[in-house]
């Protein structure tokens, strides 16, 4: 049914809520907020907004439903449905079918906002089970310091699934010291895990899988990036154009694709204890000589690739192999016993003198 006086008595809760800095329901399974939408530019920037239990779903906005600046923004167990995006699969359906063809936003985009102080890591993390399907973007995370999503997940989406992004798309710009931690990326239209200039981020504990950008992409840093324990399966497939109709991130083809401005000479990006199972053409691409990317200790099932380990068109990547195990060292044999020394023999006992003859008596 409507409900409408108890979706009135909600809307109004929610409201006072809000000025309160904090959006909370019963639960994401039975809290469900239609068409709901929070923008700093109409509602102003709090020091803090934390969203809990709910379900943000929508059938008609095209924009983000969280779009926060200068706010220290926090989810936990919420889903986020519909926003810039369509119920059908991407995989369904021919691109800019029906609201595929949205790109005003999505299911967030947190931005300009410095998490240090409140001291986030896996144990108290900013972002934790939070649900995102059927959108345009996913988690967008732009200008951010601090910061710390665990255990969230973005499905069936027309753009990028989970990315730190930079406001001047250069690496003046971006995310810094922050961390995306056993999460899910599935059937999205563009890259899977991405970082767009920014310092001292990683990704770790994370899967991958089908997605028609590089699963993981790496754009004009001058810092440290890191890829650890991710798996990418399907990634990077023969689509290069996004649902929405935009060409994809495509880095000619590879899994994991970096490409960074000429100045960026300090960029690092390491991608280290992770799998990688099957995509459209390469592994590794790097678009220039600029910066490092290295491979180390990875898991890589060759055949899953047709274009090889490291792309054609790319320049020289650092490939470190699984490091071999350390030999035993052989055991040193025993010292031979020292031979006992032979018995010497007994001397001979000197023999008694003859007897001397009496002397003759004299006559």
């Amino acid at each position: 049914g409507d409900h409408r006086d108890l979706h009135l008595s909600l809307r109004r809760q929610r409201q006072m809520c809000i000025r309160d800095r904090c959006i909370r329901g019963d639960s994401s399974a039975t809290t469900i907020w239609a068409d709901f939408q929070f923008n700093y530019g109409t509602h102003g920037r709090p020091t803090k907004l934390h969203i809990q239990d709910i379900t943000l779903s929508t059938d008609n906005v095209d924009g983000y439903a969280v779009y926060s600046r200068d706010t220290i923004t926090t989810m936990s167990n919420v889903n986020i449905t519909g926003y810039s995006g369509d119920t059908t699969l991407i995989s369904d359906v021919a691109n800019q079918t029906g609201r595929w063809s949205e790109t005003g936003g999505g299911a967030m985009r947190i931005r300009a906002a410095d998490y240090t102080s409140e001291a986030h890591d896996a144990s108290s993390p900013s972002l934790q089970n939070v649900a995102v399907t059927n959108c345009c973007r996913g988690i967008r995370l732009q200008d951010l310091t601090g910061i710390y999503v665990k255990d969230c997940s973005v499905y069936n989406l027309s753009d990028n699934g989970i990315y730190f992004a930079a406001g001047s798309y250069a690496s003046d710009t971006g995310c810094n010291n922050c961390v995306v931690d056993n999460c899910t990326v599935t059937l999205v239209g563009q890259t899977g895990l991405m970082n767009i200039g920014g310092n001292n981020n990683t990704f770790i504990n994370c899967t991958v899988n089908n997605t028609r950008g590089a699963g993981a992409a790496i754009y004009n840093t001058n810092g440290n990036i890191t890829y650890d324990t991710c798996s990418f399966t399907n990634v990077n497939t023969a689509e290069t154009k996004t649902p929405w109709g935009g060409n994809t991130d495509d880095y000619s083809g590879a899994a994991c694709g970096m490409a960074v401005n000429t100045t960026d000479t300090t960029a690092n990006v390491l991608v280290q204890n992770s799998s990688f199972i099957s995509g459209g053409d390469s592994v590794f691409y790097k678009s220039s000589e600029t910066g490092t990317l290295t491979s180390f200790s990875n898991s890589i099932t060759i055949s899953g690739f047709p274009g090889g380990l490291v792309d054609s068109a790319s320049s020289p990547i650092t490939y470190v192999a699984e490091p071999e195990p350390e030999p035993e060292p052989e055991p040193q044999p025993m010292p031979e016993p020292e031979p006992e020394p032979e018995p010497q023999p007994m001397p001979e006992p000197e023999p008694e003198p003859a007897p001397q003859p009496m002397p003759e008596p004299e006559p």
